[in-house]
């Protein structure tokens, strides 16, 4: 009983060492960061002298007045936008922009309240043409695929807009980057369509297969294979031949998909997606088949369809489709 109540308080004295051990290291710490801290300032300063000698700018001064332009900016681009001074918005969002990340986050709620009174009731003035090659910026489209709690809408814009701001090869490498860490499935499938979407063939199938092999998310994949339908070359072909031949059953299934839309057997419109739900589905269409005749009238397109729809309203109809042969 004795050694027991002896080893209660060394205990509490080997915590309370340890924890006095700890907080002398942080004050160290501390002091190390306020030491540099000093340091900076007196270079700083020093540099401000020697500028200020030499009728130079003060690097102090000019910090100062770059963060309260940075406070400022947002404020004036949304008034810019209150007053339906469209241009004006522009310049300070570009103003904005070109201050790099730390005017990336102020600048995107904006960029979107501008795409959507474009796309709206257009109060601005502007056209699409005026307002993405002003402001599309790398560094912006970057910083926008690299951080996942920025909005989504604008990261898939980012997707689509960084190709014409670096080129292909480029963007193809910073997607290749990024897809294996997406967590956002619409994100991923914006960078993946805007692989397939790159002008010109090289690199593009070569760039999908590398995605395809890096993630093992079942559906990740599943949009890698179903992008390939859109491209034509033999190694797209091949891999889709692999997959579709493969043990996994969902991507083997779309794998066949592809193929199928990619050397349809008959003339008419393969469904390649089939929404839970919708029409197709109510009308017993699945994935892969090829609706060749509604109501007598040949398909070969959606607006077919459409239209073969609008001439039988009101009727019941017979669909002949092509599914597994037959």
């Amino acid at each position: 009983a004795a050694r027991g109540s002896e080893a209660a308080p060394h205990a509490a004295a080997e915590r309370e060492r340890g924890a006095r051990i700890e907080a002398e290291r942080a004050a160290e710490a501390l002091r190390g960061e306020a030491a540099a801290l000093r340091e900076e300032v007196r270079t700083l300063r020093a540099a401000g002298a020697a500028a200020a000698a030499n009728g130079a700018p003060d690097p102090l001064a000019e910090a100062a007045r770059a963060q309260a332009r940075r406070a400022a900016l947002p404020g004036e681009i949304r008034s810019a936008i209150d007053a339906k001074r469209g241009q004006d918005a522009i310049r300070l969002l570009e103003e904005l922009i070109g201050l790099g990340e730390p005017g990336y986050a102020e600048a995107i709620p904006l960029i979107l309240r501008i795409d959507e009174d474009m796309d709206g009731e257009n109060t601005l003035g502007l056209t699409h043409f005026d307002f993405w090659p002003k402001i599309g910026d790398e560094g912006l489209y970057r910083y926008a695929l690299a951080n996942g709690d920025v909005d989504r809408r604008f990261r898939q814009m980012a997707a689509w807009g960084l190709p014409w701001r670096i080129g292909g090869p480029e963007s193809m490498r910073a997607f290749l980057e990024r897809l294996p860490q997406e967590e956002d499935d619409e994100v991923a499938e914006a960078m993946v369509r805007a692989i397939t979407q790159i002008p010109g063939g090289t690199g593009k199938s070569e760039a999908l297969v590398a995605a395809f092999d890096r993630n093992d998310s079942g559906g990740m994949r599943r949009r890698i294979v179903r992008a390939f339908q859109s491209l034509e070359d033999p190694e797209s072909e091949r891999r889709l031949r692999e997959v579709a031949a493969g043990a996994d059953a969902d991507l083997a299934r779309e794998a066949r998909v592809s193929l199928t839309y990619r050397n349809p057997p008959v003339a008419g419109y393969v469904a390649t997606r089939i929404f839970r739900n919708g029409e197709g589905t109510r009308a017993g269409l699945q994935e892969g088949d090829i609706l060749v005749r509604y109501d007598g009238m040949p398909i070969d397109s959606p607006e077919a369809i459409e239209r073969a729809k609008d001439a039988s309203k009101g009727r019941r109809v017979r669909m002949d489709v092509y599914r597994d042969g037959a």
